[in-house]
């Protein structure tokens, strides 16, 4: 009897490749974009007519003689996020009035975009222009990747939901990510994203860090570090502070004076 291991090897490397083509990576579309302008075209109802047209970049506006119906693109048809000439789209209009949000970098790495799930972030350093990716059409971004996968169903498009009540909000149900939104009254005017260092997690009320083992690990001050070890049995996390003039050296695991070459 012939063994069935080749064919069983040969079926999970199918399944494997199946499952990595759904994570792809973004298209480059600018690294300095920025701000949220509307579409070049009537963005209200008249009152009277019966058409759709676009509110927003990502807003269709159906218009029914006195009734008026917004329905956001990115809830609706997560792989068509844009609305282009009343319908959404995939793809942004071409008559380039409509940019991507307004994104600022709180620090170095990969960040989601909080308002539209098929964009994301790349930042060098804090305060500095994002470079911006945006997914291919019905891929949405994963935080946990960095890279694009195909959405099935509308809650795989994931943005920020503000809370006035909250100073910090969750990203979807990521434990790295988490936004902090500006508000102008009651009006969201901005929504800044965050990042947790490694082993820590996101709480609600900010970042906290779990050992994953005994040694030095990072802090977000670069001038202090986590440092674990066991007391009693059990690992816990104490918060150290370099000397002046040191940062911790991740590769080293100390703190040491920067390099200037």
């Amino acid at each position: 009897m012939r063994s069935l291991l080749p064919f069983v090897l040969a079926s999970v490397l199918v399944l494997q490749v199946r499952s990595a083509k759904q994570e792809l990576p973004g298209t480059l579309i600018s690294a300095l974009d920025t701000g949220i302008s509307t579409a070049a075209s009537r963005t209200t109802c008249d009152g009277e007519n019966f058409y759709s047209t676009c509110s927003d970049c990502n807003t269709i506006l159906g218009c029914i003689g006195p009734i008026s119906d917004a329905r956001d693109c990115t809830t609706i048809a997560p792989g068509k996020p844009y609305c282009v000439n009343g319908a959404c789209s995939a793809v942004r209009s071409s008559n380039g009035d409509c940019s991507t949000s307004s994104f600022t970098c709180t620090n170095a790495g990969y960040f989601p975009d909080p308002f539209n799930c098929v964009i994301y972030h790349y930042c060098d350093k804090a305060l500095e222009p994002s470079t911006i990716y945006q997914c291919p059409p019905r891929y949405v971004y994963n935080p946990a990747t960095h890279m694009c996968r195909q959405a099935s169903k509308n809650t795989d498009c994931v943005t920020v939901d503000c809370d006035v009540d909250e100073l910090f909000v969750p990203y979807g149900n990521s434990k790295t990510y988490y936004a902090y939104c500006q508000y102008d009254g009651m009006e969201v005017s901005n929504i800044y994203m965050f990042k947790c260092v490694d082993y820590a997690k996101f709480e609600g009320t900010g970042c906290v860090f779990v050992c994953p083992r005994e040694g030095n690990f990072t802090h977000p001050d670069p001038r202090k570090y986590y440092q674990c070890y066991y007391s009693r049995s059990k690992l816990v996390a104490s918060e150290k502070q370099c000397s002046r003039g040191k940062y911790f050296d991740n590769a080293l695991k100390l703190c040491a004076v920067p390099s200037t070459t």
